[in-house]
């Protein structure tokens, strides 16, 4: 496929669906507990734009307060697209892992390196003519964070892609500096294999060859706060060291049974660093505020996007520039 026909196949990526009704009806339904006491579950039947039925995306938007981190992942638990030839998920995919900033009262270690999945998160879901949304909203330490997942009606030859958006409150009566949350999403078409970042000079670069194995290292962008210090702060797993600069905070996946690499895009004023955890399961990234600083009452938010297509330098410039210009189209689809 050229560009040109590439980039036309990507216009809904652009331009966001609108809430007008459209033939293919992707619809959504509630299993109450369908993953465990308290993990309610939505089970999306995902359709193409001309009626065809693609495949299913289960996932799980609560839980209820747990000691138990494992049972309190958020996200989606499997994507079962036919296009893909098997499926790519290892675990949950945008899933809260911990938090920091300067001050931080709880001690980072091996009982509660995960400690925001502890609490409870609530959630819902909503049918629109362009596709499905689903929410889910957790609230650890005075710190609310929301995430809405979109899954629209896509064209049958066009990359496979959704969206989520992620929103971090601060309810505290204080600002938090050097603020930082860490997201993972597990990819089992990488186990023990690595995956690759979008390095400086437009190459992909899999971590592993690089002395990666988890969480040994992370990439930022050129110039960036975390890039000057070298380091994130306050980030524990491989003392949060920078070793490495990103053209676009890109984590590409080693490609799928069907030649198809799971491709993550994280909106790059707001993201810290990406790294490797795993020997490849995990493409994680770290949000952080403007400046790393998060005031009083404040907010932000990142759109993060997931395609399945083939990774090339010129694919992931056309990927990237269609992601860039759909962020306000994106996030009013949140409001």
């Amino acid at each position: 496929m050229n560009r040109r026909r590439f980039a036309r196949t990507l216009g809904w990526l652009a331009a966001a669906p609108t809430l007008g009704a459209t033939r293919g009806r992707s619809s959504v339904r509630v299993v109450r507990n369908g993953h465990g006491p308290g993990r309610d579950l939505a089970v999306i039947s995902w359709r193409t734009r001309d009626g065809e039925d693609a495949g299913e995306v289960d996932l799980p938007f609560t839980s209820a307060p747990t000691e138990d981190a494992n049972k309190g992942r958020i996200g989606p638990l499997a994507i079962r697209i036919a296009a893909l030839g098997g499926v790519p998920n290892a675990f949950e995919w945008d899933t809260r892992e911990w938090q920091w900033w300067r001050g931080y009262p709880r001690v980072f270690g091996p009982r509660n390196d995960e400690y925001t999945r502890l609490v409870s998160a609530t959630g819902g879901v909503r049918q629109y003519g362009w596709g499905v949304r689903v929410w889910t909203q957790y609230e650890m330490d005075g710190v609310e964070t929301r995430q809405d997942w979109l899954f629209p009606d896509f064209d049958r030859d066009a990359a496979i892609a959704y969206d989520c958006v992620i929103t971090i409150h601060n309810r505290q009566n204080k600002p938090l500096d050097e603020y930082g949350q860490f997201f993972a999403t597990y990819v089992a078409w990488n186990d023990r294999k690595g995956h690759f970042y979008w390095d400086e000079n437009g190459a992909l670069v899999n971590f592993a060859d690089r002395g990666g194995k988890h969480l040994d290292y992370f990439v930022a962008a050129a110039g960036s706060e975390c890039a000057r210090l070298g380091y994130v702060p306050h980030c524990a797993r491989g003392g949060g060291t920078v070793k490495a600069h990103w053209r676009k905070p890109v984590s590409v996946s080693i490609a799928g049974p069907r030649g198809l690499h799971h491709i993550q895009m994280t909106e790059e004023a707001v993201t810290s660093a990406i790294g490797m955890g795993g020997r490849g399961y995990a493409q994680d990234y770290i949000l952080s505020p403007p400046g790393l600083h998060l005031p009083a009452g404040s907010s932000f938010r990142t759109h993060v996007r997931h395609v399945f297509a083939v990774a090339t330098g010129e694919t992931l410039q056309t990927l990237w520039d269609a992601f860039a210009a759909s962020h306000r189209r994106v996030y009013a689809l949140t409001t």
